[in-house]
């Protein structure tokens, strides 16, 4: 098969599947990423640990034979990991007859382990690899001349920043020791010094406060609760509007209705109203829903200031949508909800086949139920602040 062929990847995944899942002990486990794969054997000494991964080599010696698919011996290593042990080190470990060589550190997926499950070498690595990014920049950006500070920022979190922080839950309690925090901390400094154009006089902190960025420690602990909260790993304490999985996304066929012209004042049962906006006093969000023309209920809600405009109207809608639900229409009329709002990007949100985060996909579930229900739910655009009183209600 042809290297970069459609269907290449997944011939792979069929095939390479079966070297995962072969008959393994209970004590090894086999990961797989890419071509890469990784075993990990674990015993109570060296000499267990040495014959159970030997036994392990010979079914994937075998495995290798059988789909005429040879490893690479010159990249395949070996590396023990304990913690205060004093016995011997040194394993002999084969594959193919071949004798793997022995390292104290080993890179997998761009990240440095340690013989001890440390990740002090990677760290050092990123440190000096950043370095010299940021030497070879100083020839473009002096003091009194060459870059502006604003491209030295893009550039900074753009390309330095991603390196320093690139599998940061997996390495972030080694950055919690002074020598490896003053190695990053340095690196932050190199190029907060371009970006002041200060002199090497100037504190660090002071460098933060006057570049806007963030102490390199306090922004690795962010990405990393950012992490645990977005994939479940920890008790969240806040709603998060992230990705939804594709298991809980709706049927393509429950198309939500959306007219993003301009309404032209026709009269319905309910009209909804709805604004968001977001200053220097916080992000918010307000409700005005009308029956016919009479306001009969109005609602606010305050969000965290992290939230964008966007999501504080896409929230007014599904609060708007949750009031509706809980009406009752008399004698099982059919009922109609109209859901005005001046933001045409939550509109286009609504409408996207792309777009499957979780305020939006809560919007289309909320619709779909509600039609269900004999209700007839339409989304609309209006101007905004040109003294529509519902609009104005809601703001």
């Amino acid at each position: 098969m042809s290297q970069g062929s459609f269907c290449g990847p997944g011939y792979w995944n069929i095939q390479y599947n079966s070297l995962v899942n072969l008959n393994y002990a209970k004590w090894t486990r086999a990961i797989a990423f890419a071509d890469d794969l990784l075993i990990t054997v674990k015993a109570v000494t060296v000499a267990e640990v040495e014959n159970f991964t030997n036994m392990e080599m010979s079914k994937i010696t075998q495995w290798s034979k059988e789909n005429k698919l040879p490893f690479n011996d010159q990249k395949s290593k070996v590396m023990p990991i304990s913690r205060g042990r004093k016995e011997r080190k040194e394993m002999d470990i084969y594959l193919n007859n071949n004798h793997h060589e022995q390292v104290d550190k080993i890179k997998y997926l761009g990240i440095i382990i340690g013989s001890k499950f440390t990740f002090n070498e990677h760290i050092k690595y990123i440190k000096d690899r950043c370095t010299k990014l940021i030497n070879a920049l100083s020839k473009s950006a002096r003091i009194s001349w060459g870059l502006r500070h604003e491209a030295l920022k893009t550039i900074y979190s753009s390309a330095i920043l991603p390196q320093l922080l690139y599998a940061a839950p997996v390495w972030i309690e080694s950055i919690n020791k002074e020598c490896n925090r003053t190695k990053y901390v340095r690196v932050q400094r190199l190029i907060s010094l371009r970006i002041a154009k200060a002199y090497r006089t100037m504190s660090h902190k002071a460098l933060c406060i006057l570049t806007g960025i963030t102490p390199i420690n306090i922004k690795a602990q962010e990405v990393v609760t950012q992490y645990t909260i977005t994939t479940g790993r920890c008790i969240q304490k806040y709603q998060i509007d992230k990705a939804e999985n594709p298991r809980n996304w709706l049927h393509p066929a429950d198309i939500v209705s959306v007219n993003d012209t301009k309404d032209e004042g026709e009269e319905h049962l309910w009209n909804v109203f709805m604004d968001g906006s977001k200053s220097k006093q916080g992000v918010g969000s307000g409700v005005a829903i009308f029956t016919g023309k009479v306001l009969v209920e109005q609602l606010k809600f305050k969000l965290d200031n992290r939230c964008s405009n966007n999501q504080a109207e896409q929230l007014a809608i599904v609060k708007a949508l949750e009031v509706i639900e809980m009406q009752q229409v008399k004698n099982n009329e059919p009922g109609t909800a109209v859901i005005y709002t001046d933001s045409k990007i939550t509109l286009d949100s609504i409408r996207s086949a792309k777009n499957h985060d979780h305020l939006v996909e809560e919007i289309r579930k909320r619709a779909v139920t509600l039609n269900k229900k004999n209700w007839k739910i339409e989304f609309k655009w209006v101007i905004a602040h040109v003294g529509i009183y519902g609009n104005e209600t809601a703001g």
